[in-house]
């Protein structure tokens, strides 16, 4: 991205500078040099937009490269939490379990002794 910038940057500066002298030179030229550089000042337009056209696709492809990381995270921290609250449940079950078991066993001692 930074390389596409600099070379954009590049071309602009140059655009500028041709195109200043050309305007301050312009009464001297003939027509046919005056469409060379006109020409010449197209053509690094052109490839300033094609430059730029590829920052815009590289910015796309990384923006959906980011967002498709992200939902893949999303999906995994919900199947996680599902999976904590599964283990929670399941141990607060065999914690009742066993205290049910305990007092149940404590009961059928104290009938026993009777």
């Amino acid at each position: 991205m930074r390389d596409l910038d600099s070379r954009v940057q590049e071309l602009m500066r140059n655009i500028d500078k041709q195109t200043s002298d050309y305007m301050l030179n312009v009464k001297g030229y003939t027509a046919d040099k005056k469409r060379e550089i006109m020409t010449n000042i197209q053509r690094q337009y052109d490839k300033a937009k094609e430059y730029s056209d590829d920052k815009v696709q590289l910015s796309i492809q990384t923006y959906e490269l980011v967002d498709k990381h992200v939902r893949k995270f999303d999906s995994d921290l919900a199947r996680f939490e599902v999976k904590i609250q599964d283990k929670a449940i399941s141990a607060t079950r065999n914690i009742e379990e066993n205290s049910q078991k305990r007092g149940c066993k404590t009961i059928k001692d104290k009938e026993i002794k009777k």
